[in-house]
This record gives C-alpha cells, sequence and structure tokens, in this order.
C-alpha cells in the first residue's frame, strides 16, 4: 500500500505546514498547485491518498473527486470555513473526510492514516431486478390515520 499523499492547493505555505507534519510519520507528500498539475501527478503516480482544498483556480475538489474515483484513490476535502453541512455533502458524494484548517497535526495524521488504509468503495449499481429484492428491507405494515389513533390510543392507556 503507497502511503505518499498528493494534495493539491494553490497555497504553497499549507504545503509546507503539511509536509512537517508527515514527517513526523514517514508519510510523503507531494503538493500540486491545481487539478492539471494533479490530474497528471495521479495519472503518473501511485498515491494512497489525495488531499485537495474544496476551491482551486483550475477546477474544483468535485473534479479531483472525479479523477481520484476512476483511479481507485481515496480523497480528502480540506477547507478553512468548513462546517457540517459541507462536510455532509463531500461525505455523500464519495469523499472519505473533510479535514479542517488551520491543519491540527494528530487529525490530520489520523485521517490520512485511516484514508490511505481504506479501499475506495466501488459503485453501487442497481438493485437485482424482480419481484423479490433480498436487498431491501421488509416493508413494515401499511399504517392507515385509523390503525394509528388506535395504537396512539392503547399506548396511552
Amino acid at each position: 500500500m503507497n502511503s505518499s499523499v498528493l494534495f493539491v492547493s494553490p497555497h504553497p505555505q499549507d504545503a509546507d505546514s503539511l509536509t512537517k507534519i508527515l514527517a513526523e510519520v514517514a508519510k510523503p507528500l507531494v503538493h500540486a498547485r491545481g487539478f492539471k498539475e494533479a490530474a497528471a501527478q495521479l495519472e503518473a503516480g501511485r498515491f494512497g491518498v489525495v488531499l485537495t482544498e474544496a476551491d482551486l483556480e483550475d477546477g474544483s475538489w468535485l473534479d479531483v473527486l472525479e479523477l481520484s474515483s476512476r483511479l481507485g484513490v481515496q480523497l480528502v476535502v480540506t477547507d478553512p470555513w468548513a462546517d457540517a453541512r459541507f462536510w455532509a455533502k463531500a461525505i455523500n458524494l464519495g469523499a472519505f473526510d473533510l479535514l479542517v484548517q488551520p491543519f491540527q497535526p494528530f487529525e490530520v495524521r489520523r485521517v490520512l492514516d485511516s484514508a490511505s488504509a481504506q479501499r475506495p468503495l466501488e459503485k453501487a449499481g442497481p438493485p437485482p431486478s424482480g419481484p423479490y429484492n433480498e436487498y431491501a428491507a421488509p416493508c413494515p405494515t401499511p399504517q392507515t390515520p385509523s390503525s394509528m389513533k388506535a395504537r396512539i390510543a392503547s399506548w396511552k392507556s
């Protein structure tokens, strides 16, 4: 398993900070200043994880997500203004996690180690067709308003 990290960011000072944080655990960092440079690096090399800024001068984290997913590399997004809504969006669209800035050394190492240890999930295809779908949860008995009122009344007594 490759432990090197591709960091995609237009900010060299962040790359310097991450290099110092990751040097303590012998995890090499390669810095790409934008999406085009990151795409060339990803196509040419093997990385355990990609860490990308949300906003890039020549693209966005979604462009990096699409490419890293195609190549089977986990993606972690970073943003100085990250909030729970952005974290949920990133996770739901396929990112492994979100790192907030400024970078906290312990959290950076924890998230990147976890991401590099995980295999990216394959995109799920459509569920099997047919009258019975073994992957679906059983459908509960339908409730009508009158049956629900009766159940609530029984709980009160």
